[in-house]
């Protein structure tokens, strides 16, 4: 079961703020198709606040606020299991981590949009070892270096999520 989460709208202007501060410390963000970095940026982050409030934790209290996260997003407090968060920007689509940003997370979580730019799906999660053992390298254009692609179908429900952390 996919979760719906509505970002509070009072949040954009940190996102912006965040998003202007990483693109000016992170230099691995591609543009892709006709998605500017900043987009591209935006949505992630906008992915991530919405973990966070699925978790009941406080945005603004827990994404990486100093740039690059270096591929963590989020620790629980209370846990030492790190989570990245992954976004799409069209629904439907697998998860999909870069070559050149391998896994380095004990969890991953696939979000994405749910109709509206503020409202978020967490479509499921998977462990580390797990997103190794069946995630397929992919090409997505020959200009561009091999991708890893999850089928969506391999992500565990967000009520499963609780035995691991």
């Amino acid at each position: 079961m996919a979760y719906s989460i509505a970002v509070d709208p009072a949040y954009i202007p940190e996102i912006e703020k965040l998003t202007t501060r990483q693109l000016g410390s992170a230099n691995n963000i591609k543009q892709r198709a006709k998605r500017s970095a900043a987009a591209v940026n935006r949505e992630g982050l906008i992915g991530e606040f919405a973990v966070c409030q699925y978790f009941a934790l406080d945005p603004l209290a827990h994404v990486t606020r100093n740039g690059s996260d270096g591929g963590v997003d989020l620790v629980l407090p209370g846990s030492s299991k790190t989570i990245q968060i992954k976004y799409r920007p069209t629904a439907g689509r697998d998860m999909l981590v870069p070559s050149s940003q391998p896994l380095k997370c004990d969890v991953a979580i696939l979000t994405e949009n749910d109709g509206d730019p503020l409202r978020v799906r967490l479509v499921g999660w998977i462990t580390k070892e797990e997103f190794k053992r069946h995630a397929q390298r992919r090409r997505f254009r020959p200009d561009l270096p091999e991708d890893y692609m999850l089928p969506r179908g391999m992500l565990k429900p967000m009520h499963e999520i609780w035995g691991v952390l």
